[in-house]
């Protein structure tokens, strides 16, 4: 019969209690997420035991219905805190408005949703993890009617309490058949049969975790040898457990330090490039117009103010254009309607340049010639507008032999400027021609 203590209590205050503490367990994983740009999922497993000792400040009732309780709460705070919690949080950092609207338009675009989503499933998963720990030790002080229920059983004096209960319970089935070794197993159907306690599989389960009993293929045998035994065997299912989220967190660790992207390859008859996967296809590609493909790096999208009728354009994406001179296969180049062909990467710097100079115009310009790493030169050209609305603008020339390809990148965010550049720099170094 189950005694006072887990009969007093009330489950809306202690719910309410679980889901504040909960959330209160959440804080240093979402500031390590907002502020450090870490995704330490692990810190999720904090949230299982912020809901324990909400539920119990609040005075919550304390019986079989908790761990189900706990465990539903767990996976709402971790949904919750992670797509729109922590969306919000970034929007507040950036200085950008709050509101439902802002935060469904982070949703809008494929860079944050991604990783968002990603990073949902891992902390889930950690989350799950931790709630299963607290709710184990809860159901095991349950079925021994423990008066002070604890997050943790580790105290030697109640786990000698909860396994001598099991012995007292599962022991006799087996004497009883005789399945006491691995020549007279029996299956754990057949020990069930036998037993009416209600926390038989607690019981079975805590017994198999101290080696008291023992799988042989399939079935079961009990080991009086083993009663002694005051320290748990790790199961063949913990193991794993723990070796799948060993690799998770390396997983994480990778991802953390790699950027979590990695690289699409694209290639023609003509030519491969690598581009970075966070980078979205804005157009597919067609000869006239090429590759062409955009990311919001340090901004969210903006939309048409319709009362003023302006655009904010620092809001819009970076965008990237790759494309090459399909007449050079007839030894033919064209920059900008010119169909010289260009003997040396001088030739073209000098065209480019002045192109720049007399057409374009921009406030500052930078050119050079660089060399990737498949050994191709290059007339690296950038150009800055600071006119309303601010650009920033990159041409790269790709010169082979008479062959030229175009990689340009542009923002209208001054703030994109140096990851747009590594990343045009690094398109680069992957371009080759096939032939």
């Amino acid at each position: 019969m189950e005694n006072e203590t887990k009969k007093q209590g009330n489950y809306l205050t202690g719910i309410i209690g679980a889901t504040i503490g909960g959330f209160i367990a959440t804080i240093p994983w979402v500031l390590a997420y907002v502020y450090g740009n870490m995704m330490l999922s692990l810190l999720a497993v904090l949230i299982a035991a912020g809901e324990f000792y909400g539920y119990k400040l609040c005075k919550g009732k304390i019986d079989k219905k908790l761990p189900v309780i706990m465990m539903i709460l767990a996976i709402i705070i971790v949904s919750v805190t992670t797509l729109i919690i922590i969306p919000a949080w970034l929007l507040a950092k950036e200085g950008l408005p709050v509101t439902l609207q802002s935060i469904k338009n982070l949703y809008s675009f494929n860079d944050f949703s991604t990783a968002i989503v990603k990073d949902y499933f891992i902390t889930v998963i950690f989350t799950v993890l931790g709630a299963s720990v607290v709710t184990s030790s809860i159901k095991k002080q349950l079925a021994n009617n423990v008066e002070d229920i604890n997050l943790t059983v580790s105290n030697t004096e109640e786990q000698i309490k909860i396994k001598e209960s099991a012995i007292k319970v599962i022991k006799p089935i087996f004497e009883k058949y005789n399945a006491k070794s691995q020549e007279n197993p029996m299956t754990k159907e057949e020990v069930f049969a036998e037993v009416e306690d209600k926390n038989k599989n607690i019981y079975f389960k805590e017994l198999t975790s101290y080696g008291i009993i023992k799988k042989y293929k399939g079935k079961y045998f009990y080991q009086e040898s083993e009663e002694s035994s005051i320290k748990k065997k790790p199961s063949t299912g913990k193991i794993v457990g723990i070796t799948i989220g060993i690799l998770v967190i390396i997983f994480a660790i990778v991802a953390i330090f790699t950027g979590g992207t990695g690289t699409n390859l694209i290639q023609n008859s003509d030519i491969k490039f690598e581009i970075p996967s966070n980078w979205n296809v804005y157009n597919e590609y067609s000869a006239e117009e090429g590759w062409s493909y955009y990311r919001y790096i340090n901004s969210v999208p903006s939309y048409e103010n319709q009362e003023t009728n302006t655009i904010d354009y620092s809001a819009q994406p970076a965008v990237i254009n790759v494309n090459y001179d399909h007449a050079n296969a007839d030894g033919e180049n064209t920059i900008d309607s010119t169909t010289d062909n260009f003997a040396s990467i001088d030739e073209v710097k000098t065209v480019v340049e002045a192109y720049i100079k007399e057409s374009i115009k921009p406030e500052q310009y930078d050119i050079n010639v660089v060399t990737s790493k498949n050994g191709y030169q290059t007339v690296k050209a950038k150009m800055q507008y600071e006119s309303d609305p601010e650009e920033i603008d990159y041409y790269y020339y790709i010169y082979k032999d008479g062959k030229l390809a175009y990689l340009t990148g542009y923002t209208f965010n001054t703030k994109d400027d140096a990851e747009l550049e590594n990343t045009l720099d690094s398109i680069l170094d992957s371009f080759a021609w096939q032939y």
